[in-house]
């Protein structure tokens, strides 16, 4: 018999906040999700948990922001795979650019309502996963 499973987000936000917004509201969705606070950590969890879907904020404080994030992801073979989600406060044509040149999938600007975030994670989603929305 297969086994279903609910998809995982990996949400990586410097703001405890917004992370937690955006957890609770995917879990409403049909989700499962997992929340890291660094790009640091946030490349850690990825590839040992190996989630569906890394969402990330654009300007993260630390070593590594949301694009250095994507392109650590892109580079590692366990990671390459993940659709990634960038989230920002700008809307601005060079930071879409940066995005896409670093691997991210998405670009979404906040505010970002929770369930916006869970219809554009269904957008990248592999077909084996059927989420009702």
């Amino acid at each position: 018999m297969l086994m279903r499973r609910h998809p995982v987000a990996l949400i990586v936000d410097d703001d405890g906040d917004t992370a937690e917004m955006y957890a609770m509201g995917l879990s409403i969705e049909g989700f499962d999700s997992m929340v890291a606070f660094t790009g640091v950590d946030g490349l850690r969890v990825a590839a040992e948990a190996l989630p569906d879907v890394v969402i990330t904020d654009y300007r993260l404080v630390g070593p590594l922001d949301g694009l250095n994030l994507a392109r650590h992801l892109r580079d590692n073979p366990r990671t390459q795979h993940i659709p990634i989600i960038v989230v920002t406060g700008s809307d601005s044509d060079d930071d879409r650019k940066g995005a896409a040149r670093a691997g991210c999938n998405l670009f979404l600007t906040k505010p970002c309502l929770p369930d916006r975030l869970a219809a554009a994670v269904r957008t990248v989603l592999p077909p084996c996963f059927t989420i009702a929305s």
